[in-house]
C-alpha cells in the first residue's frame, strides 16, 4: 500500500542540488521554446510529447500504416502495417482506424504541477502518470515514468504478446523510477502510471495506481481500467512506480470503432466529477470541435475534461480519437 498522501521533510532539495552538482546534465534545462525537457527528461523520439503546460497541444494524427519507425517497434510481426501499397503476391490486409489524440493539462491550485503524460504517435503509445502528493520531487518521477516509456518498450519488442510486453514495459520503468528516487534520498518518491497501447485491433491498457481510462462509445462512458485504491473510502494507492514493488498492472483492453474515444485521466479530473459530468464533457468537446479542423476534436475533448475540475489537484487528460477504419497491407519487418 502507498499512501498517497505521504509528507517528507522538504531537505531533499539540498539532497538534489548536490546532485546537480555532479552531474548537471541530467536536469539541462530545456531549450528556448521547446515544450519537451532536455538531459534526463529528454524524450527518444521527436514526436513524444511530454506536455507540462496550460496550454492546448497540437493534436497529433496516425494510422497503423503511420511512418516506418512504426515497423520497428509495433506489438506483434502480425499486426504491423505497412506504409506501402499490398506486397506482390497478395498479402494479407489489416482494417484498423486511423487515430487522432491531444492532452491538456492544469496546474490548479497545487504550487506545482506533478502529473505528465505521453503522446508518441509512431508506437501508438499514450500514457499519464500522477507524482505522489507531498513527496519531494514527484514531479521528476512522474515525467520520468512517461519519458522512458518509449525506451522500454522498444527494449521489450521480443515479449509474446502485447500484456506481457506491457508488463515488462513497466517494470523497466519502475526499476528506472525506483533508481533514481534512491539516488534523490526519499523513499516517497513515487507516481501512478497508465499506459496504453493501440496494435491495429485492440487497444491494451495497462495501469498501476489511480491513474484511469475511459471510454466512451456510442455515446455512453464507462470506466474501463481498475480503480488502483485500496477502498473507496481512502486515497491511498494499492501499488505505485518508484518503490522497488513487484507490480502487477492491471490490464483491460477494446476493440475500437469508428467514433470511440479513449481518455486517460489522473485523479485530479475523474476524482472532482461525476461520470456524467465526464461523458458530457467528452461529448460537448466533440461537438465543439465540429466547427474546426477534425484534427481539432481531441485537445478539444481533453480540454472539456479538465476545465470540467474543480482545480483542486493538478489535473490532465489524454485523448485519443478512433476515426474512420482504413485498409493496410501487412507484412513481417526485418529487424536490423
Amino acid at each position: 500500500m502507498v499512501d498517497k498522501d505521504y509528507r517528507h521533510p522538504e531537505g531533499g532539495v539540498t539532497l538534489l542540488n548536490r546532485h546537480f552538482k555532479t552531474n548537471p546534465q541530467e536536469f539541462a534545462p530545456a531549450p528556448q521554446n521547446s515544450p519537451i525537457p532536455a538531459g534526463l527528461m529528454q524524450p527518444l523520439e521527436p514526436t513524444a510529447d511530454l506536455g507540462r503546460k496550460r496550454k492546448r497541444p497540437v493534436a497529433q494524427t496516425s494510422t497503423t500504416a503511420g511512418t516506418a519507425a512504426a515497423s520497428a517497434v509495433a506489438s506483434t510481426p502480425a499486426a504491423i502495417a505497412a506504409t506501402s501499397n499490398a506486397m506482390p503476391g497478395g498479402s494479407p490486409t489489416l482494417t484498423a482506424c486511423s487515430v487522432m489524440s491531444g492532452a491538456h493539462s492544469v496546474t490548479g491550485s497545487r504550487q506545482k504541477n506533478e502529473d505528465s503524460y505521453l503522446i508518441d504517435a509512431p508506437r501508438h503509445l499514450w500514457a499519464v502518470s500522477d507524482g505522489i502528493g507531498g513527496a519531494p520531487f514527484g514531479e521528476v518521477i512522474s515525467r520520468v515514468c512517461c519519458n522512458y516509456a518509449a525506451r522500454a518498450w522498444d527494449a521489450s519488442l521480443n515479449a509474446p504478446s502485447v500484456e506481457e510486453r506491457l508488463q515488462a514495459t513497466i517494470a523497466q520503468i519502475d526499476a528506472y523510477a525506483s533508481d533514481l528516487s534512491d539516488l534523490l534520498g526519499h523513499k516517497g518518491s513515487g507516481a501512478t502510471f497508465t499506459l496504453a497501447h493501440y496494435d491495429g485491433r485492440l487497444v491494451t491498457i495497462a495501469s498501476v495506481g489511480d491513474t484511469k481510462a475511459f471510454l466512451l462509445h456510442e455515446g455512453a462512458l464507462t470506466q474501463i481500467s481498475a480503480d488502483g485504491r485500496v477502498s473507496s473510502l481512502t486515497n491511498a494507492l494499492d501499488q505505485a512506480l518508484g518503490y522497488h514493488l513487484n507490480l502487477r498492472p492491471a490490464f483491460a483492453s477494446f476493440e475500437p470503432h469508428p467514433g470511440d474515444v479513449l481518455a486517460l485521466c489522473t485523479d485530479g479530473v475523474w476524482s472532482t466529477q461525476t461520470m456524467l459530468r465526464l461523458q458530457t464533457a467528452l461529448q460537448d468537446g466533440h461537438a465543439s470541435s465540429q466547427q474546426i479542423a477534425t484534427d481539432g476534436n481531441p485537445q478539444h475533448m481533453a480540454y472539456s475534461l479538465v476545465e470540467g475540475s474543480d482545480m483542486s489537484d493538478n489535473a490532465t487528460a489524454v485523448v485519443v480519437l478512433f476515426d474512420r477504419q482504413e485498409e493496410f497491407a501487412l507484412f513481417t519487418p526485418t529487424l536490423a
